[in-house]
């Protein structure tokens, strides 16, 4: 969700920009704590692959070029709760988060409902004598597919336009030491793939086999789950604002050229000097993101709120504006409340 607000807001702001003012787009990675804060004891993670069997051979469907819909019998070559509980052990290795990953080499049967928890004594038994061990169990996952054709006509050629579209869900449960019921984390992911060609079998041929397309998305789910069970990083756009006046202009040259501080020197001598709200509001922004990034965040809060006064002068004008900034002013409240728990998070194997 989070991605998708940022490109219509940068959208938005494209189209909102005059010629005498303009918007540059910045990536910067942000890192978000984990939603269990683990005690420093804790000597390592078991995956267990507790699904069984995925019944991969429904919920798979094509839809030709005239709507008809098929449902597809889909019989993958190894068994895909085995291949994602693999895979999500590989993913946590991969993370370095904990001392050690394990996996049960064996899927545990007959507990595929909500309910039919493992009791004490399988946990202690899964433990094999280490009272440290946190228990992941991948419970169920499910995978989905459909494939799409659809006749494009135009002026001088029809072509076929083919889709497949396939989504992945998993329900984990992660058993902590001393604790006698798990603590439940549902993860979805979706993967999506487009090609064109004059004929449909063309078309189809430059898609992904459905194996592959399965494991492409088996692979980001358990990205997915690594994601809720540890500290990461997630790449956002920030945006920077540029006017006519060669003092805003220089700025971002500095910018551009790594001269961070020096670009802020400039921001605020504009909100300082200029008797234009709409420039006064802009640099207000460009410090706010200025200090975001130097992780000073009551600094980049307090330019946040004002760059939102100055722009609230004139909220029918500045609206898209107004909507982007506030929007900020969320993010970054949420992440001065999680600096002090991601520090507790970060530090924990220093």
């Amino acid at each position: 969700m989070k991605t998708f607000l940022t490109i219509v807001f940068g959208a938005l702001l494209l189209l909102a920009a005059s010629c005498s003012s303009s918007v540059s787009t910045i990536s910067v990675d942000v890192m978000y704590p984990s939603a269990v804060t683990f005690p420093k004891s804790v000597s390592g993670l078991l995956v267990v692959d507790n699904a069984g069997e995925v019944e991969a051979d429904k919920n798979h469907y094509f839809v030709d070029a005239n709507r008809r819909r098929y449902r597809l019998s889909l019989e993958p070559a190894d068994s895909l709760s085995s291949i994602f509980s693999e895979t999500v052990a590989g993913a946590f290795a991969s993370a370095h988060y904990f001392p050690e990953v394990r996996i049960f080499d064996n899927a545990v049967q007959g507990r595929n409902s909500s309910s039919d928890l493992f009791p004490i004594s399988e946990q202690d038994s899964l433990r094999e004598g280490d009272p440290d061990r946190l228990i992941l169990s991948i419970d169920s996952v499910y995978i989905q597919s459909q494939m799409q054709d659809r006749l494009e006509t135009g002026e001088d050629m029809s072509y076929y336009r083919s889709t497949l579209d396939v989504s992945a869900g998993a329900l984990v449960r992660l058993y902590l030491p001393g604790h006698s019921r798990p603590e439940s984390f549902w993860a979805n992911d979706s993967i999506f793939w487009e090609e064109m060609e004059l004929t449909a079998e063309a078309a189809h041929s430059l898609l992904p086999s459905y194996y592959d397309a399965f494991m492409s998305a088996l692979g980001s789910l358990s990205l997915r789950v690594v994601s809720m069970l540890t500290p990461h990083i997630e790449t956002e756009n920030r945006y920077l604002y540029e006017t006519s006046h060669p003092a805003m202009q220089d700025a971002m040259s500095y910018w551009n050229n790594g001269k961070y501080e020096d670009a802020s020197f400039l921001w605020e001598y504009m909100y300082e000097k200029s008797k234009k709200e709409s420039v006064r509001a802009r640099a207000a922004a460009n410090l706010s993101v200025y200090y975001e990034l130097n992780d000073d965040f009551p600094q980049a809060i307090k330019w946040c709120e004002e760059s939102l006064r100055l722009f609230g002068t004139d909220p029918e004008e500045n609206e898209i504006y107004i909507l982007t900034l506030e929007h900020a002013l969320r993010m970054l409240n949420l992440r001065r409340e999680n600096a002090d728990l991601l520090q507790k998070q970060i530090g924990r194997y220093r």
